[in-house]
């Protein structure tokens, strides 16, 4: 039966990719764990495959704000007033009220339109017991390549309130 020191012998050449024959090798000790071993070890072996995970999940994540920040600071340098902006969602909508202008942003894209280029606007959503979930605003364009965006990852509340802003920012 293996030591509890073997399985981590297990997990760090699982994770670090050594030697895959010396870890088949060690491997072999797992068929002749108990129940409650087997038990352990996976589920050890879970948790930090999950933290992995989060771990890596959140620092693309961080990219991805960086990026958005920097592209809003691009933004700001080219003159670009920002009196409005919904980043709760994907992709991030910027409104400039003097130019008229509207910029939706991700981290990989940025393309502008004027206020004029809005064709119209609608608020998406999933019925799912009696509540809104999937909520997204789309926004229909005067753009051949491009004629629809959708910003996901909003609350309900949230694209209702931007719906009716929507409206007051647009048809000034």
């Amino acid at each position: 039966m293996p030591s509890f020191i073997t399985l981590i012998i297990i997990l760090v050449l699982l994770f670090s990719h050594v030697n895959m024959a010396i870890t088949l090798y060690i491997l072999k000790d797992l068929i002749k764990m108990n129940g409650i071993d087997l038990f352990l070890f996976l589920l050890l072996l879970g948790v930090v495959i999950f933290v992995i995970w989060a771990v890596k999940a959140r620092a693309k994540n961080k990219k991805a704000e960086s990026l958005i920040k920097d592209k809003l600071e691009e933004l700001k340098s080219s003159g670009f007033n920002i009196d409005y902006i919904l980043d709760e969602g994907y992709p991030n909508v910027v409104f400039d009220d003097t130019e008229k202008k509207v910029v939706f942003l991700n981290a990989c894209d940025m393309v502008s339109y004027n206020y004029s280029d809005i064709k119209g606007w609608s608020h998406h959503w999933v019925d799912k017991d009696a509540k809104k979930t999937y909520n997204r605003l789309v926004f229909k364009l005067q753009d051949k390549e491009t004629p629809m965006i959708t910003v996901q990852g909003l609350s309900a509340g949230l694209s209702e309130h931007w719906m009716a802003k929507l409206d007051a920012i647009l048809n000034e």
